[in-house]
């Protein structure tokens, strides 16, 4: 599986527990107030997780049933307790059906709005590979989801795609009785494979002896498989902070120690140190990993103000002085001017412990999470991981209104948008990555786009920017739909960013292209939005159509379809010289393209209710032939061609003998 490659709308990398984990993404504000995404971007990473999955995975008891199944009947609807791997499984198996090149559309079967459909398959093309997840979803969702599963599934099998479905046992109930021949019940592999095949991946030389030690044994039949991915990390980590020379041995004693006694050592280590100044200090440090001394003692302070800790009322110099305060805390300041603990893992310990244990102070924790991660005695890089612990905390214990309460007040007008925008958008960036609660923040997203009155400029730029790098990533036609709505409702260069977004969406994923003509084209059609007038006129450009590389859609029947009722609107509501243009391209493809009935069909059928527009059509493809330096005759031949095919459309029978040219004075 070395050589495997491809391209993945999943899941990219979690974090299962102890330590740091920053992939790289940063946010910043250009001088004409547009907030970008820099790092690394999101698709690449969600490819290079699927690829290292691939190399990772440990086929599972049931994994050949479902690859039966899946290949048999396009479907399989994975069952297995929590922890096992099933979403893993899920992603093997289609990536590994649809080869190098597979596509994986991750999708979580929540509608955005309870008028929006349940599993549309109007969106799935042949060849699709699609993983539903609905592990997020509330209780009345999942029972609607798995109510049209068997209705969708057919429909999908019909079209040639395949479809994984997760779900834990506690829900297998739900499923239909239609469905159930498709259940493959998933069980935990060989923990022991796990982790030799985690470790050779990693490149972390070990013994089968030294795997079967006392302190593993345990672990290896019980735990979650995701905890023993953490495991191995944590002994590439240890490797990494005490040397190749102490050897396995020692890196996988760090390691358990890092999973095992860290809780216990904190929980002691805070009893110790009861007096409320010295407990702000050891959590802004875990906080602020990284951090020279001074931004942790400003965050401290603030911690301090938000849990209401009395001041000290003895003058500044006669107080114990930082250094010493951070000895006695067993806080390292190494010789960079960086703080941390010694430990490994010890500062993600520190942050559960507090949240675990202090419960009543979580509201406090939020104030003083919205003033540490703008402060401008923070550095912009300890800012951001602050707010990636914070929402790490918060996503854990189930409080995802946290952000959403913190993200709203940073985005406010007002606000100094180089520090609160950048903030915002960490923490939505967290929010929408998680498993259980990402529905939470795709609505927020959703809501925003959606708005009335919309959002001021700052704040559109960020929920573009999440739109089309991070939701896109894992939910693209969410994506769209979030993206299209900013285009009709925003303006300048907001929509411009906003429609960019949006066709660059479409032009990577061209499934998503038939989403985007039926949206454009519902919209002209029944709510007559100028924007989607104009867009239009790009979705329905011969480029985009027909590209000279790739599929050719104006050969799809359903897109005609829409191309026609699209047309009809721009003729009989537009102007020709809003659509005049686009007219003589589709001309000068019946002319050149193989695809000639097609452009015909769809112009004589969008002029089949006699009036105005079809008058228009015939104006412009008159004057189309007789532009200068070009095949009259040809030209001729085209527009007679379409003149008859519109009268056709229109019930009119010609009279026998030569073509009646129509009037210039009728038109």
């Amino acid at each position: 599986m070395t050589e495997w490659e491809a391209t993945v709308t999943g899941s990219g990398p979690t974090h299962a527990g102890f330590g740091n984990q920053f992939n790289g993404p940063t946010f910043y504000i250009t001088d004409g107030g547009r907030l970008l995404r820099g790092g690394r971007d999101p698709r690449l990473t969600a490819k290079d997780h699927l690829v290292r999955l691939n190399r990772q995975f440990v086929e599972p008891p049931g994994y050949g049933q479902a690859l039966s199944l899946l290949s048999d009947y396009g479907c399989c609807v994975l069952i297995g307790e929590p922890g096992v791997g099933m979403r893993a499984a899920g992603q093997v198996l289609l990536s590994r059906l649809g080869g190098s090149d597979a596509v994986i559309q991750d999708e979580s079967g929540i509608p955005d709005t309870s008028r929006d459909p349940i599993l549309d398959a109007d969106q799935v093309t042949e060849g699709d590979l699609i993983l539903l997840d609905p592990s997020d979803a509330e209780h009345e969702d999942l029972v609607r989801i798995m109510q049209r599963l068997p209705s969708y599934q057919a429909e999908l099998r019909k079209r040639g795609a395949h479809l994984v479905v997760v779900l834990d046992t506690e829900r297998d109930y739900l499923v239909r009785t239609e469905l159930r021949p498709l259940m493959a019940h998933i069980r935990r592999p060989s923990g022991l494979d796990v982790v030799r095949r985690h470790l050779q991946v990693a490149d972390i030389p070990c013994t089968d002896e030294q795997l079967r030690s006392a302190g593993l044994r345990s672990r290896l039949n019980t735990d979650p498989i995701g905890e023993l991915a953490e495991l191995v990390r944590l002994i590439g980590a240890a490797r990494k902070r005490v040397g190749d020379a102490m050897g396995f041995d020692r890196w996988l004693a760090d390691a358990l120690d890092a999973l095992d006694e860290l809780g216990t050592k904190v929980a002691a280590h805070v009893r110790e140190h009861c007096a409320g100044p010295q407990r702000a200090l050891l959590l802004a440090t875990a906080m602020l990993a990284g951090a020279p001394p001074d931004q942790v003692q400003f965050a401290a302070a603030g911690l301090a103000a938000a849990t209401a800790q009395p001041d000290d009322e003895r003058p500044a110099l006669e107080r114990d002085d930082l250094a010493l305060r951070l000895t006695e805390l067993k806080i390292v300041v190494d010789p960079a001017g960086h703080t941390r603990f010694a430990a490994l893992g010890y500062a993600g310990a520190v942050r559960r412990h507090f949240w675990d244990n202090f419960p009543e102070l979580r509201p406090s924790f939020r104030q003083w999470a919205r003033q540490a991660a703008v402060s401008v005695e923070v550095g912009a890089q300890y800012r951001s991981e602050f707010v990636t612990h914070f929402a790490d905390q918060v996503l854990r214990t189930n409080r995802p209104d946290d952000i959403v309460t913190l993200v709203e007040a940073w985005i406010k007008p007002g606000s100094d948008r180089g520090r609160s925008l950048p903030a915002a958008a960490v923490a939505l960036e967290a929010g929408l990555g998680h498993r259980r609660h990402g529905a939470r923040f795709r609505r927020l997203v959703y809501d925003w786009a959606t708005r009335l009155p919309r959002l001021d400029a700052g704040a559109a730029h960020l929920a573009v920017a999440l739109s089309a790098d991070v939701i896109a990533s894992t939910h693209p036609s969410q994506a769209l739909v979030r993206l299209h709505h900013f285009v009709r409702r925003q303006t300048d260069d907001v929509r411009a960013a906003a429609e960019e977004a949006l066709l660059r969406l479409v032009h990577r994923n061209r499934q998503e292209f038939r989403l985007l003509v039926e949206r454009v084209v519902t919209g002209m059609t029944n709510a007559g939005w100028a924007a989607d007038f104009e867009l239009f006129r790009t979705v329905a450009h011969p480029d985009e159509l027909a590209p000279p590389h790739g599929v050719a859609l104006i050969g799809d029947e359903a897109i005609r379809a829409q191309l026609v009722k699209g047309w009809r609107a721009v003729l009989f509501e537009r102007p020709s010289v809003f659509w005049g243009a686009l007219a003589r391209e589709w001309l000068n493809s019946v002319e050149h393209s193989r695809f000639a009935e097609f452009w015909l069909d769809v112009l004589a059928r969008a002029c089949a209710p006699p009036g105005i527009g079809s008058g228009r059509l015939y104006v412009v493809a008159r004057d189309w032939t007789r532009e200068l330096d070009v095949d009259r005759p040809a030209r001729s031949r085209i527009a007679l061609d379409l003149t008859n095919r519109m009268d056709q459309a229109q019930g009119i029978t010609p009279a026998a003998g030569p073509r009646h040219r129509r009037s210039e004075e009728h038109i």
